[in-house]
């Protein structure tokens, strides 16, 4: 089993046991790229997991570097649309941030 696949795997464990609003930073800047086959199995676990994330997910952050990874989101989105909101950020802290206003708007 891939690396991935246990990802896949323990995210959707996670989601199994959820009580509460998350959100999530994906920091992708050591990533060089996403094949079409990488991205047809980030769509599959959006909809295996869809059913429990659009109640629970209020966000993802993408941290992106690349204008290949940004290209990436873009395409993933195009076959998935999520119930949620996804945001691209050049820089970890300002995606936490995002997330954190993600989730207080979410908790009031």
């Amino acid at each position: 089993m891939e690396n991935v696949d246990l990802f896949y795997l323990a995210c959707e464990r996670m989601y199994s046991t959820l009580a509460t609003e998350i959100a999530w930073v994906m920091d992708t800047r050591r990533m060089t790229g996403v094949g079409a086959a990488q991205r047809q199995r980030v769509v599959e676990h959006m909809q295996r997991v869809d059913h429990v994330a659009a109640r629970y997910v209020v966000g993802v952050a993408g941290v992106v570097e690349s204008p290949v990874m940004r290209g990436a989101y873009t395409a993933i989105t195009w076959f998935f649309k999520p119930a949620y909101p996804i945001q691209l950020f050049a820089d970890r802290q300002t995606a936490e941030q995002w997330c954190m206003q993600q989730l207080a708007g979410h908790r009031k």
